[in-house]
């Protein structure tokens, strides 16, 4: 290796550990962020840091420890992780955006107490470049409980790409006619579409809205 060469590998190294003892909160100012993910407080360095009360899109995420990629964001591309006790996620920015190796459990709210949600995901991954779909798997599972009346409902997918948009079906076999169905725009936004064959007080209870076939339930929000 000539002495340039050398030179210019030792200067890189040099920079990249000085990027890395960067402040995680005068990182993430500088960055690029989606504007979906908010957050109270941050401490600690670019690779060890902390986020306090941490919202990403819909979800709460409560505080979690955090990890900025000092090379990806050197080239103007986040790779951000993302870690608590019940979840592991990393959020990408940049040229290419989205989620991947999403591991862990999301509480989902349900209108009016009516019941429990909770979103389970397996090393699932979203990513979008160019405006489409670009890479999707994983796989996701919804356990939804919905009142006395109907038994616990379990439903799963797997997340795949379909043309510019992600797409995931979620279907169980839990006696109840239930089918939920995402959909996710290359900016995050996100649709869930949830049907049911029956008309129940416990689906109603729970914001679904009655049909001449059953009844359904629209939600809007933010994925990423």
């Amino acid at each position: 290796m000539s002495a340039r060469r050398l030179a210019l590998l030792f200067a890189g190294v040099f920079l990249l550990a000085l990027a890395a003892l960067l402040p995680l909160g005068v990182a993430l100012r500088a960055a690029s962020l989606p504007a979906s993910l908010r957050y109270v407080a941050a401490e600690g360095s670019l690779w060890n840091g902390r986020l306090a009360e941490v919202q990403l899109g819909s979800f709460e995420l409560g505080d979690v420890d955090a990890d900025l990629a000092a090379l990806p964001l050197a080239l103007g591309r986040i790779r951000l992780d993302l870690r608590a006790a019940h979840l592991r996620w990393r959020l990408l920015g940049g040229d290419a955006r989205g989620v991947e190796h999403a591991d862990g459990a999301l509480p989902l709210d349900l209108p009016g107490g009516t019941g429990a949600a909770t979103l389970h995901l397996e090393d699932v991954a979203l990513v979008f470049a160019d405006g489409g779909c670009r890479r999707a798997g994983g796989r996701v599972a919804l356990d939804l409980a919905l009142g006395d009346t109907l038994p616990p409902q379990r439903l799963e997918g797997v997340p795949a790409c379909s043309g510019e948009r992600g797409d995931l079906v979620l279907a169980g076999d839990g006696g109840v006619p239930l089918e939920a169905r995402l959909e996710v725009a290359a900016d995050g936004r996100a649709i869930l579409r949830m049907t049911s064959g029956i008309e129940t007080p416990a689906l109603i209870a729970a914001g679904f809205t009655p049909g001449p076939a059953g009844a359904s339930l629209v939600r809007e929000g933010r994925l990423f």
